[in-house]
């Protein structure tokens, strides 16, 4: 996250010399607004990714839970 800030900064920084409209035709504003906008979305992003791994970790317990369950009902079946 530190060089996102650190690119972030780098580029507002040409502002200091850039005249009038800014860079390539956008504004200050225009490029804090889109910082702001993927920021949110990385952090959206990042949260979804969290709530995936969630999602499989349940998964996996739950796949070898019933693997095991099959083993056992297997093994009884077999002695019986």
């Amino acid at each position: 996250m530190l060089d996102e800030r650190d690119s972030a900064a780098r580029c507002l920084s040409c502002f200091d010399n850039a005249e009038g409209s800014g860079v390539d035709g956008f504004s200050r504003v225009d490029i804090e607004n889109e910082a702001e906008a993927l920021a949110s979305h990385k952090k959206s992003v990042q949260k979804l990714l969290t709530e995936l791994e969630e999602e499989r970790s349940a998964s996996s317990s739950a796949v070898t839970e019933a693997m095991s369950m099959i083993l056992r009902v297997q093994r009884e079946m077999a002695g019986a």
